[in-house]
């Protein structure tokens, strides 16, 4: 006996079924958190993280992207980070981040388009690091020439 039907008798799960698309573009959810992501954004998510230097002049943190569902900003540095959504960050105004951990998150279900806006930090002094996390729906294009 076969561990595993052949691939003739295995039926197409529901999102399979239920997204329709080029053969290169069709995927098989290989776990309860790919079946959800299909279900929920209608694909694959892909992740992407790293660590920013942030200056005393502001610098963006997070680019504009309409695909993101998730991000999640960790302080790493020793000072208050300030974060805002618009380009002429201060000090003075914005969302305190506090140092060594203190952290920011956003996701979709919760805060809507907000999101996939650019988001911009700036501290008080020395240069300090942040690390970013952000999860984006993957979009495959379907270019045939």
């Amino acid at each position: 006996m076969r561990p595993f039907p052949p691939f003739w008798v295995v039926k197409l799960t529901m999102t399979e079924t239920t997204f329709r698309g080029a053969p290169e573009q069709r995927h098989r959810p290989r776990s309860p958190a790919d079946e959800f992501s299909f279900h929920r954004f209608g694909g694959p998510t892909v992740r992407a993280r790293g660590v920013i230097t942030v200056t005393n002049a502001g610098v963006q943190l997070l680019p504009n992207n309409p695909n993101r569902v998730n991000w999640w900003i960790t302080n790493l540095g020793s000072q208050t980070l300030t974060i805002d959504w618009i380009p002429a960050i201060t000090n003075n105004v914005g969302i305190l981040i506090g140092s060594t951990g203190g952290y920011l998150s956003q996701v979709v279900q919760d805060d809507g388009t907000a999101v996939g806006d650019a988001v911009y930090g700036i501290v008080g002094g020395a240069d300090q690091d942040v690390y970013i996390y952000e999860v984006s729906i993957l979009k495959i294009t379907n270019r045939r020439r």
